[in-house]
């Protein structure tokens, strides 16, 4: 027998009985309307979590990870106010059912169309099962666990966080008194624990939760007592992992259970009432689920992905030319001259700070160090700490941060200081950056520019914990922008475009910028600057999609970032091949069509991918070849493997030589 069946039984049973669990008497400032709208928000979720599991067996609905035992977060929402922002875990149905039916809505309704994966589905659209709504404020969340917890950080000023301790992880059980312990020690966060099968305690606790973070404005965690009842989702038997006796020790405690004996002591519903609201959230469940299984579902890939890009907005530009003067002061005279890829980084930023007062940096060492390759220098001194934010060594905290403030608003550019630390946080990519827009149909998003120091050919320094060469994970996430310059002026120009981008097109950006090429200044001799470039107007850009070509001859050289460097040193190696090279700049998505175009009157094409051989840019540009009927190509790549320390740093990675070997092979004697 099903085990959610085995509970509903237990509860009728129990209820007619008047065989309630022990607990302490009711109390605290929970009014008789509120626990009454509590007890209403509980029976629905827990008929919710049912009606799942029958949508499931019957091939009408697709998630039964249930909130049962869980139905205190609708104590938790009463205690908060309706446009408060919550980032729910998935089993906080009651929460949102609760914040739903104080606004005056049909959260049932809404969350059966999401079991039913309709396309009516007001916050997903059909496209996954997420708690979430944008009326009620409560953004959509991924089911990585804990993963909202950075964004929310950057989304509010005071923060509560909310602890719902079941004492199980799917099949582990929690350490005992670990939970406690460890929220125990944060420093600077007050701990309050609580009942969250009592709706009456968990209420007063939440309260006084509330209250300190927004009197003291100072974070706080809330550590509820939960139970999980069933089993993890609806394939999951708690019974193989658990003892017979340790699962039904957890159903005995069904906050349910002690809802009904504390309204009864309080006077404010008997048990009779209670089971008839409690059968009444089952009909009224089942009969809305006959009609939401009818609703129509996406039925293409052009209706999934519509809500992978989000909706453009118009954001009105400001620029004060005298205030660039006052800020700048001597450094207009020095952008007239050439300088290397860092420093006009640097001066592209100052003017998209001025420009766009919403624009804010964070990162490691970006404030007062200034960045580790100085690239940020000055800004903090010039903005202030606000809008340059010095972060702790955690790559999750930034981007998490970056997400939060996006949703309010702001336009982020986190730095992530080497390529290789991305991989520490890239699930605040993939999963929450990316995916929102996804999500919620567009209705949240959190555009940013993500900026990181990237790429290889550093001499000697840091092996393949500061030179990595594989962009595969940020090419392989839906809706990411992925830009990467190779002179100044383009990284200058490109950086506003991003910018752009975030602002109003609400897009996610990530701008990797080669770290050797930051100092840069020479291509084929000692101090002939010819890497160097003057800081283009703050007008100008360089518009997604545009690449960029040196030469119009019939061999042609397609590669980005490093490789265009080496490229151009190549060429001055075979004058008599007379290259044409391109320069893609706009690595995802790929810019075929300019590509395209770009390689009109081409006759033999040579691919330079300084990353990895396989899963990286070259293989799109090969496959994207045969398709369109290049006339003869070859690719020449990294080899897949890590960057090694000292000496033999660039041995895997092309070189000008190993171009020009690449296209003798291709060539021949032309």
């Amino acid at each position: 027998m099903d085990r959610a069946d085995i509970v509903h039984d237990n509860f009728l049973r129990r209820v007619a009985a008047g065989d309630f669990p022990a607990g302490r008497a009711p109390g605290g400032p929970l009014t008789v309307a509120g626990a009454r709208a509590i007890f209403r928000a509980a029976c629905a979720s827990r008929a919710l979590d049912r009606q799942a599991r029958v949508m499931q067996r019957a091939g009408q609905g697709f998630y039964t990870i249930g909130s049962s035992g869980h139905e205190g977060t609708a104590a938790v929402a009463l205690a908060l106010r309706g446009d408060d922002m919550a980032f729910l875990h998935y089993r906080d149905a009651g929460f949102q059912i609760a914040r739903g039916l104080a606004a005056g809505g049909d959260p049932v309704w809404d969350m059966l169309l999401s079991f039913a994966a309709s396309a009516e589905d007001p916050i997903s659209g059909g496209r996954h099962k997420v708690l979430g709504s944008r009326a009620l404020m409560i953004p959509p969340q991924t089911s990585t666990i804990a993963s909202h917890l950075p964004k929310a950080v950057g989304a509010a000023c005071p923060i509560l966080f909310v602890c719902e301790d079941n004492g199980i992880g799917i099949s582990t059980k929690s350490p005992q008194g670990w939970v406690a312990a460890n929220l125990k020690g944060k420093p600077g966060v007050r701990y309050l624990s609580g009942d969250g099968l009592d709706f009456y305690d968990c209420f007063r606790v939440a309260m006084e939760a509330v209250d300190y973070v927004r009197q003291k404005r100072r974070p706080a965690v809330l550590h509820l007592r939960m139970v999980r009842l069933y089993g993890h989702a609806g394939a999951d038997v708690p019974t193989t992992y658990l003892s017979r006796e340790e699962v039904e020790a957890d159903e005995s405690q069904d906050p349910l259970l002690h809802a009904v004996r504390l309204m009864e002591a309080a006077g404010v519903m008997g048990r009779e009432e209670a089971l008839a609201v409690y059968q009444a959230a089952g009909v009224e469940v089942a009969a809305k689920a006959a009609g939401a299984v009818q609703r129509p579902r996406l039925a293409s890939a052009a209706a999934v992905m519509a809500a992978i890009v989000p909706p453009e907005r118009s954001n009105a530009l400001r620029n004060d030319q005298g205030d660039r003067a006052a800020l700048f002061g001597a450094e207009v005279k020095a952008m007239t001259e050439p300088q290397p890829m860092s420093r006009l980084i640097n001066w592209a930023l100052h003017d998209l700070m001025l420009e766009f007062p919403e624009v804010v940096l964070m990162g490691e060492d970006v404030g007062r160090k200034g960045g580790v390759y100085g690239v940020t220098q000055r800004l903090h001194a010039r903005f202030g700490r606000g809008r340059v934010i010095d972060t702790l060594l955690d790559e999750q905290s930034i981007l998490g941060l970056a997400i939060g403030m996006a949703q309010n608003g702001f336009v982020p550019m986190p730095e992530i200081q080497f390529l290789a630390y991305l991989h520490n946080a890239e699930d605040q990519l993939r999963g929450e950056a990316a995916t929102l827009p996804f999500f919620s149909q567009g209705q949240f998003t959190n555009p940013m520019v993500l900026r990181i120091a990237g790429l290889g050919y550093q001499k000697g320094f840091g092996g393949h914990f500061h030179n990595d060469n594989s962009l595969a994970v940020l090419r392989d996430i839906p809706g990411i922008i992925l830009a990467v310059p190779s002179t100044g002026p383009d990284a200058a120009m490109m950086l506003r475009e991003c910018v752009r981008l975030a602002r109003e097109e609400q897009r996610v950006v990530v701008f990797v910028e080669p770290i050797a090429l930051y100092p840069m200044r020479d291509l084929l001799a000692d101090k002939d600057g010819g890497w160097m470039g003057v800081y283009p107007a703050p007008e100008r850009r360089i518009p997604r999609g545009e690449v960029g070509v040196t030469g119009t001859g019939p061999v042609a050289v397609v590669t980005y970032g490093n490789g265009h460097y080496l490229a151009h040193q190549a060429r001055a190696l075979v004058p008599e091949m007379d290259l044409r090279i391109i320069d893609l700049r706009w690595l995802a998505p790929l810019p075929f069509d300019a590509l395209a175009r770009a390689l009109q009157g081409a006759s033999h094409v040579l691919f330079v991918d300084e990353c990895r051989r396989s899963g990286n840019v070259s293989e799109a540009l090969m496959c994207w070849g045969a398709e369109v009927g290049l006339p003869r190509m070859a690719r020449l790549t990294a080899e897949d493997s890590f960057i090694a320390t000292g000496p033999a740093y660039a041995a895997t990675l092309p070189s000008a030589a190993g171009i020009v070997a690449a296209l003798r092979d291709l060539v021949g004697d032309l």
